[in-house]
Parts: structure tokens; sequence; C-alpha cells
């Protein structure tokens, strides 16, 4: 097996590049109160395409937490 992993930040927050609307008008776009993020870590087995992926924050503590649970998912053979 041969796992390749990362992590990835999504804001939450629109980015409005241009839109459309009625002459006149303004368009409406919610956003969150703050400008805030959802930190995804991923893990893909690149002979399989098994991908497994959990939130997290930004520390190296959640990223041990994903290889944890990859370990324990999928235990490491033996050698004949």
């Amino acid at each position: 097996m041969a796992w390749a992993a990362d992590e990835t930040h999504l804001h939450l927050l629109p980015r409005v590049r241009s839109s459309w609307t009625l002459p006149g008008a303004r368009p409406h776009i919610p956003t969150p109160d703050k400008n805030r993020q959802l930190t995804v870590l991923g893990a893909l087995e690149v002979t399989t395409g098994t991908f497994r992926c959990q939130p997290g924050r930004r520390r190296a503590g959640d990223f041990l937490d994903l290889l944890k649970r990859l370990l324990a998912a999928f235990p490491p053979r033996r050698p004949r």
C-alpha cells in the first residue's frame, strides 16, 4: 500500500468576482459573521483509489490522528 496525505483549508466566506443583476439593483450575498475556514485532512491510497478524510485544525496532532486511523483501518501486512 502507498498512501498520499495532505490537508487543505476551505474558506467559508464566498469570493465574488463578478455577478449579474438587474440594472440598479444590488446583489445580496449572505456571508458568515467572521471569515471562518474549515480544515480537512485527507489521504488517498494510490494503488486502489481508497480515500479517507476527516475535519481537523491546523495542528500536527490532528494529522497524526489521521495516520493512526489509517493504521487501524488498514493494518500493515506481514511479509511472507
